[in-house]
C-alpha cells in the first residue's frame, strides 16, 4: 500500500506552479550552502543576521548565546560567547542602540549592551 502526501495536480500545458510556461531557457538552481557556522554542541533555536557587518547572532539549547563575525579569511569565527543561565528561545538584536534582547526558556529575557567593535557586551539586565 502507498500513498501520496501532498500532491500538486499536474498539468498538460507545462505550466509551472505559479502558472508560468516553462521556457527552455529557464534554468533551476539547486540551492547551495554558502557558509557554514560550527560550535554549538545542541540544537539552534534563533539566528539574527546582521545588516551593518558581516555577522549572526545564534541563540541554542546548549545555553549559549554567540556572535559570529566573518573574518578577513572569510570565515566566521565567534566574537562573543555568553552562556545564559536557561536555554534561550529567541533573540532580538538593534543595530541602531546596539542592544541586544535574549528570551530564556523560563520567560525570562535579558537585555545586554554590545560594544561597538562587536567584542563584548555588558553585564546583563533580567526584565521579568
Amino acid at each position: 500500500m502507498s500513498a501520496v502526501i501532498n500532491s500538486r495536480p499536474t498539468s498538460s500545458t507545462g505550466a509551472n506552479s505559479i502558472g508560468e510556461e516553462a521556457r527552455p531557457d529557464m534554468t533551476i538552481l539547486a540551492p547551495a550552502l554558502l557558509h557554514k557556522i560550527e560550535g554549538h554542541v545542541a540544537r539552534v533555536n534563533d539566528v539574527v543576521l546582521l545588516s551593518k557587518e558581516e555577522g549572526v547572532w545564534t541563540a541554542s539549547d546548549d545555553r549559549s548565546v554567540r556572535l559570529y563575525l566573518k573574518r578577513d579569511n572569510g570565515q566566521f569565527w565567534p566574537s562573543i560567547h555568553k552562556i545564559m543561565p536557561v536555554a534561550p528561545t529567541c533573540l532580538y538584536y538593534s543595530e541602531e542602540t546596539s542592544r541586544l534582547l535574549v528570551g530564556l526558556l523560563n520567560g525570562h529575557v535579558y537585555e545586554f549592551h554590545v560594544a561597538d567593535d562587536y567584542n563584548s557586551m555588558s553585564d546583563p539586565e533580567a526584565r521579568r
